[in-house]
């Protein structure tokens, strides 16, 4: 892979972020409002909760939205390309299928970081919370979180690159399916038990669970952790093999029909 190739796709996809509202509208106020409306019935419905129920409320709902933002900037990336049909004049460069999936990871890191640091300025302001109280254990949450989002991403856009625009409604569906039962926005234990063994094959989970700890006793669970870092290993490896490999079918059934 080239750096420069890759640095060239990032540019393209910054260089138009000034103007183009609806990446405004999905960095800002799809999670705002997110955090406003479950915030506020969290708020309302644990009026008489400790300080730390309340802060794991809003810091799961606050960094569920790194996962939806780092697996939509791939998968809707792409989808980007095929509804302008220009999948074909993309790969037809030099750029290698593998360098573009760099190229957006990146623009996702970045836009990630810039996207998190608003929405926990919104938290605080509105609140009185400030996120970035938990310290180092935020870092490596928000770096897990976002490697789950990446690996949703990539299994979103391989399913795109197979079969085309009319399995789009999949990415999103993807972006939000393991929202009830990866501990986001409540603890495990109060879904039915078939749910938490699938809850528990998660990285997600493993990740808020560790979070929720370190909020109420302040100590990194080193079992959560191996967990996460495992999943996460697994999925992001499972989901480039996928992606890569359906990228190549795609090609020898001709990318031209993505857009048909």
């Amino acid at each position: 892979m080239k750096w420069h190739r890759i640095w060239a796709v990032v540019l393209r996809y910054l260089i138009k972020l000034p103007q183009d509202f609806n990446e405004w509208s999905s960095m800002f106020f799809w999670p705002v409002l997110d955090i406003a409306l479950f915030g506020f019935v969290g708020v309302w419905l644990h009026g008489n909760a400790s300080h730390t129920e309340t802060a794991t409320l809003l810091a799961g709902v606050t960094l569920w939205q790194l996962v939806v933002r780092a697996n939509f900037d791939i998968a809707l990336s792409l989808l980007e390309e095929v509804w302008t049909h220009n999948t074909v004049n993309l790969f037809a460069t030099p750029l290698h299928i593998m360098e573009w999936a760099s190229a957006v990871i990146t623009r996702g890191f970045v836009l990630g970081i810039f996207t998190t640091g608003v929405n926990a300025l919104f938290v605080w302001a509105t609140y009185g919370y400030n996120l970035f109280a938990i310290g180092p254990f935020l870092l490596y949450t928000w770096t897990q979180l976002f490697i789950s989002g990446v690996g949703l991403g990539l299994i979103g856009a391989a399913l795109l690159l197979r079969w085309g625009p009319q399995v789009q409604t999949l990415i999103y569906m993807l972006g939000f399916i393991a929202a009830p039962i990866s501990g986001a926005f409540y603890p495990v234990y109060v879904l039915p038990s078939w749910l938490q063994t699938v809850a528990y094959t998660l990285p997600l989970t493993y990740t808020f669970e560790g979070l929720y700890q370190y909020l109420e006793d302040g100590t990194w669970s080193s079992s959560a952790m191996l967990h996460t870092t495992i999943l996460n290993g697994i999925l992001i490896t499972a989901a480039l093999i996928i992606f890569h490999r359906c990228y190549n079918i795609s090609k020898q059934y001709g990318l031209a029909r993505l857009a048909e």
